[in-house]
């Protein structure tokens, strides 16, 4: 924190023509639980006992965690003095009704006022674990450090014959002793998400700095030199389009919804995987028909009179703003990229669905080459209980993990492999096989994963803890939401730590599209 005298050591001059930003700074944990003690204080009647302490930890840690929610939550939740003391009256409650209140305390004063509102399911697993690690019984507690390192600081130290005045002081002296700034993995997250916490602070400082300057420029037509960039953006454009689009129909007549057999032939019924590519394919050559039109309409408009359509003057407007059209943003995995940058994706793309195409079975899949890639995994199963001849609700799909990074050569029929899966928030161990936690923030390669639809029945128990890790669809080092809705597949993936860390970590994965023009 600043010095108490940092006001006025600034001259006098630069503080009369300073202007004043207000920028929201979330606040540390130490600060919540020594405010939220103190506020508490004559109000909550033995708040230094241990349950009450393990409910004050477990609001500010939540409370904390809000900081964090771009990279670990799917939505931000506005908690409340309110919920506390929901957690409060439950735990009087129920150590009037029940002489052994503890096996449901975590539930009616931490799971229900907490996550009892929240819809994504991923952020009701993460509040749901984090109610049970602080309020459930103490044999119950997951060992490792974060909270019950916490919890395990403040809950040991008031002695039964202490007065609530001696207890509240012993309270806030181990308050003031814990660090400060106190770690992410005080409260179950990576702590490599510290330095992108800082990085975007300091972008939305940057930002409202430069809001503050109050630069005007003047608007009006583009110059002969921006004009001239965008019509070299729309000439190239167009090539990039048809030429992908040529590539497509070069796969074969069946490409696209209207395409018609050859003149005295039949059109055959294709296999579930055949008509998902085929599907896929031609919902791809329609974008492509469609982004054709539009640049050709734009190219009229910068050669010739101008076009009367707004739909031309918007996509030109957001081309020239180095912006991807609206328009366009429904085959976009993750932040819109620049305009080269998503014309390279979507030739990436093309060369993934021609090669798909070609071959068909034994071949990786990267799910960030399809549009509707959950369509992928019902293809799958449909095929499988096609050749069983067996109705489609007995089969599941059923995943493991490769001992390698590259896809097996010998891949049969009756499964698929995904490969292109980027792990967030942990770390994967090559020799053990299995999850760990990880210091560095750069995310890491999964291996290869074998899917494959199986008939359902009775499953024994893994003798290894097994995490199912969401996978969605971005970038690279990208922000992606962590809707639930937005998860492609659960992966089952083996974990060195228990489930419920992973679930607090909100350890997931990306499926990306090669860097390079050559690896499928």
């Amino acid at each position: 924190s600043p010095p108490a005298d940092a006001p006025g050591s600034v001259p006098g001059p630069v503080r009369r023509n300073a202007v004043v930003l207000f920028l929201e700074m979330p606040l540390e944990l130490k600060s919540i639980l020594a405010q939220m003690h103190h506020l508490l204080q004559g109000q909550a009647p033995g708040l230094d006992a241990e349950q009450r302490l393990a409910l004050l930890v477990l609001y500010a840690s939540l409370q904390y965690r809000q900081a964090y929610s771009p990279w670990t939550q799917a939505a931000s939740y506005l908690w409340s003095q309110v919920e506390l003391w929901q957690g409060f009256k439950a735990q009087e409650r129920l150590s009037r009704l029940t002489d052994s209140p503890k096996e449901a305390l975590w539930e009616l004063a931490g799971n229900i006022p907490y996550g009892g509102h929240i819809l994504d399911s991923g952020d009701a697993e993460a509040t749901r674990s984090l109610c049970q690690q602080c309020l459930a019984p103490s044999a119950h507690r997951m060992p490792g450090p974060g909270l019950p390192t916490l919890l395990a600081a403040l809950q040991g130290s008031p002695g039964p014959g202490l007065s609530e005045e001696e207890a509240a002081a012993t309270t806030q002296a181990l308050i003031r002793q814990l660090p400060s700034p106190m770690e992410p993995a005080w409260v179950g997250l990576c702590n490599s998400l510290k330095g992108e916490l800082a990085a975007g602070r300091s972008q939305a400082m940057l930002a409202a700095l430069q809001v503050a300057q109050g630069l005007w420029q003047p608007r009006g037509p583009p110059s002969i030199p921006q004009r001239a960039a965008l019509q070299e953006l729309v000439g190239q454009g167009l090539e990039v389009v048809q030429e992908l689009a040529g590539q497509l129909k070069e796969c074969g007549w069946e490409v696209g919804v209207r395409g018609l057999p050859p003149k005295g032939q039949p059109r055959p019924k294709p296999r579930p995987l055949q008509r998902f590519l085929l599907e896929e394919a031609g919902g791809f050559l329609a974008l492509l028909q469609q982004v054709q039109r539009d640049l050709q309409c734009g190219q009229e408009h910068l050669q010739g009179p101008p076009c009367s359509s707004p739909r031309c003057a918007a996509i030109l407007h957001e081309l020239e703003q180095g912006r991807v059209p609206p328009h366009w943003l429904r085959y976009t995995l993750a932040s819109p990229p620049a305009p080269q940058a998503w014309l390279e994706t979507l030739r990436c793309r093309c060369r993934l669905l021609c090669y798909y195409l070609k071959a068909q079975t034994g071949v990786p899949y990267r799910l960030a080459a399809f549009l509707h890639p959950r369509r992928l995994f019902l293809a799958l199963r449909q095929e499988t209980a096609r050749a069983a001849k067996q109705e489609l609700h007995c089969y599941a799909l059923e995943q493991q993990v490769l001992p390698t990074m590259l896809p097996p050569s010998n891949a049969h029929d009756k499964g698929l492999c995904l490969t292109g899966l980027e792990l967030r928030h942990a770390a994967w161990d090559m020799h053990s096989g299995q999850l760990k936690e990880t210091l560095p923030a750069q995310s890491c390669q999964l291996p290869a994963i074998w899917v494959q639809a199986t008939f359902r029945s009775w499953k024994t128990r893994p003798c290894v803890p097994t995490y199912q890790c969401p996978v969605f669809l971005g970038a690279p080092n990208a922000f992606v939401p962590l809707g639930s809705q937005q998860a492609i597949i659960h992966v089952a993936l083996p974990c060195q730590m228990a489930p419920e860390v992973c679930a607090q970590q909100r350890v997931y994965a990306v499926s990306v599209l090669p860097e390079d023009n050559t690896s499928p």
